[in-house]
């Protein structure tokens, strides 16, 4: 299997432990902490149809570095960058579809992700493998890869869970800006929400994932 790395059970005290699996499974009841993504991404998220969270960093974040802050977190959808041609073709129509009906005064916050396995990828050559994994163009992870002094993204594969009723968040200064965490004015609660995945079918995609980035985090740990 993928023996975790010591001290990495859990994210809430700072930076997660790389190329670990996380044993941190209990979750809170509530949050107030959002990671912000291209709402597209968060979409096929929700829909179960990806699993992985792909990160480089805002420029707005220490040193334009991402850093896995928090072990579980809501799911806030940005239409901010949304550029067709970073997407597979067969998900253009979507994202055109959910920017026409994105509401203009607010943001609605619908998914909670928990965090499963963070992975940092240093060998570029790893992206090849996760191609189907995820809904980017292979030509838009290569430029997010060398983007900036370092080169490499960070791959968080997470199990998501849908609210029964999303909740519509107003927009405001605090959640502006290239950065990936923000902190909603409040908590919201965490409990009837429901797996958009059955737990037979997250696992083996999980595992499917992790066995592709194996070797390379024995390599790069």
């Amino acid at each position: 299997m993928y023996p975790p790395v010591p001290n990495a059970a859990g994210f809430p005290d700072g930076q997660a432990a790389m190329n670990a699996v996380s044993t941190y499974r209990a979750m809170q009841p509530s949050s107030n902490i959002a990671f912000k993504e291209w709402a597209i991404v968060v979409d096929a998220l929700g829909r179960g149809e990806q699993v992985l969270i792909l990160r480089k960093g805002g420029i707005r974040e220490d040193r334009g570095q991402f850093h896995v802050d928090y072990g579980e977190f809501w799911l806030f959808p940005t239409q901010y960058h949304e550029v067709e041609r970073s997407v597979i073709p067969s998900m253009r129509p979507r994202l055109r579809e959910i920017a026409s009906a994105a509401p203009k005064d607010g943001v609605d916050i619908e998914y909670y992700a928990v965090a499963d396995a963070v992975v940092q990828i240093t060998g570029v050559e790893v992206l090849k493998r996760l191609q189907g994994r995820h809904i980017w163009t292979e030509q838009t992870l290569q430029e997010r890869f060398q983007f900036g002094r370092n080169p490499g993204l960070h791959a968080l594969v997470v199990r998501v869970y849908r609210r029964p009723a999303p909740e519509r968040v107003a927009l405001c200064e605090q959640y502006d800006g290239c950065r990936s965490w923000v902190e909603l004015e409040r908590p919201l609660s965490t409990e009837s929400l429901t797996p958009v995945l059955r737990d037979v079918e997250y696992t083996a995609q999980r595992d499917e994932i992790l066995e592709m980035l194996a070797d390379h985090a024995l390599t790069h740990s």
